[in-house]
């Protein structure tokens, strides 16, 4: 159908503006897949498919598909909205991490392609806006893999640069190797937080030999060397 005859619907419920992140991840999907998903129209008001158009309209499309529909466009179209909100973010998460953690080489297109999202919304899930420049460049270059992208946005912006700078061929062991530190060394200081406390709280009360003797027992200090130091001043103090 002619770009030029379609018009936008009623009610935009959300801006779409051309800086944003999410138009440039649309922008360069189309660039680089085409429109997996053609437009919804009834008649010539648009149905499902608005940012695409916006997008496809400002990049000098002339022609552009459409599945055409008949009935009341704003009704259809909140019918089209609620269909497409039938997984959360956070189902999307994890069913995306799922696919990915079969398959690393899995792209945005197959993932929209089988559950009917969009590639810029797949991308989003993945955490593409989450990344720093670099990275997100070089995933639009081809050179970074969705599953990298996915990894590596959970990390810090600078050990996101070291990896891509010094591991190019191994992003994703490399990203998989730092989080796995990264919990481990969270749920280690969550674990040594309270013996931390309990440990302290002895030594203050070091000047009080009486009350000491049952702290030390009960506080779980951070080593077995840390309760054996506190037991030696703890007799000592006694003597």
């Amino acid at each position: 159908m002619d770009i030029a005859l379609l018009q936008p619907p009623s009610v935009v419920f959300t801006r779409f503006e051309q800086e944003s992140v999410e138009w440039q991840l649309l922008e360069s999907s189309i660039r680089k897949h085409g429109l997996l998903q053609p437009l919804t129209v009834s008649g010539t008001t648009i149905v499902d498919g608005y940012r695409r158009w916006m997008v496809c309209r400002a990049i000098g499309w002339t022609e552009i598909p459409v599945y055409e529909v008949t009935g009341d466009p704003d009704t259809l179209r909140v019918i089209a909205q609620s269909r497409r909100q039938e997984h959360t973010k956070h189902e999307k998460k994890m069913i995306l991490s799922k696919l990915l953690a079969h398959d690393p080489e899995l792209t945005a297109g197959s993932v929209a392609h089988k559950y009917q999202w969009s590639v810029a919304e797949v991308e989003l899930v993945a955490g593409l806006d989450y990344v720093i420049e670099p990275v997100r460049t070089a995933y639009l270059s081809g050179a970074v893999s969705l599953a990298e992208i996915w990894m590596m946005s959970r990390l810090d912006p600078p050990v996101q640069l070291d990896t891509l700078l010094h591991y190019p061929r191994a992003i994703y062991e490399r990203s998989s190797e730092l989080l796995r530190e990264v919990r481990s060394t969270r749920r280690r200081e969550a674990s040594t937080r309270p013996r931390l406390r309990s440990y302290n709280q002895v030594e203050k009360e070091i000047d009080h030999p009486t009350v000491v003797g049952p702290l030390i027992i009960e506080s779980g200090a951070q080593t077995a060397l840390d309760g054996w130091k506190l037991a030696l001043r703890w007799v000592l103090a006694i003597i």
